[in-house]
């Protein structure tokens, strides 16, 4: 008879043994080294991401510093080409200028000539008054001329008297140097009117110093 056996055979445990002499001996001091490696390590990437994140800062500002000196240049070429217009209109007006104070300049000048002239006014008409008034009743003036000599202060004058009286010319010319210390009186000449009237005529020169008909 042939018996089966059912039951499991009971395996044999297998006893492990640990070799503890096999382990070094751990001591504090490596500890601490291993300790401080990680620490040095984790200090060089706290450098390192510092570093890096100063040159991101740099490169920002570099880049905000280069905005900020183009638009600086920008501005540097629009005043210069403002100050490059505003010296041509300084340059204009200078010229515009200087044309007004040349022509105010004439005008004192003119005002100066004028009223320079009228000073003399008075005297150089007084003379021919004074000529015309001075004629005899029987006498005519033909021909004047007056100038003034402004360098010598002498107003010069010739006159073309006509008279139907002979002697009246004498009397005349002698009224009239009692006025002048300068006078000339041509020779006399003897001419007929279209009607056939007989006259004297002659040319008187005469000059006279311009204060003396003030």
């Amino acid at each position: 008879m042939i018996k089966i056996n059912l039951l499991r055979g009971e395996k044999k445990k297998k006893s492990v043994s640990i070799d503890l002499s096999a382990l070094k001996t751990v001591k504090i001091q490596d500890l601490f080294k291993i300790g401080s490696l990680y620490y040095a390590g984790g200090f060089l990437w706290l450098v390192t991401l510092l570093i890096l994140g100063y040159y991101f800062k740099l490169n920002q500002e570099k880049k905000e510093l280069s905005l900020k000196l183009e638009e600086l240049n920008m501005e540097r070429l629009k005043l210069q080409a403002q100050a490059k217009r505003f010296s041509e209109e300084k340059k204009l007006l200078e010229g515009e200028i200087e044309r007004l104070k040349a022509q105010i300049q004439d005008i004192d000048r003119g005002k100066d000539i004028i009223l320079g002239l009228k000073s003399y006014h008075y005297p150089f008409n007084k003379s021919l008054d004074a000529y015309i008034m001075s004629l005899p009743r029987v006498s005519w003036i033909s021909n004047y001329k007056q100038s003034l000599d402004i360098s010598t202060q002498t107003v010069k004058s010739e006159l073309v008297i006509n008279t139907f009286d002979y002697q009246s010319l004498g009397v005349y010319g002698r009224l009239i140097k009692a006025t002048s210390q300068k006078i000339a009186i041509s020779p006399v000449e003897r001419k007929t009117t279209p009607s056939g009237f007989e006259y004297y005529t002659a040319k008187l020169s005469i000059e006279k110093p311009i204060q003396e008909g003030r």
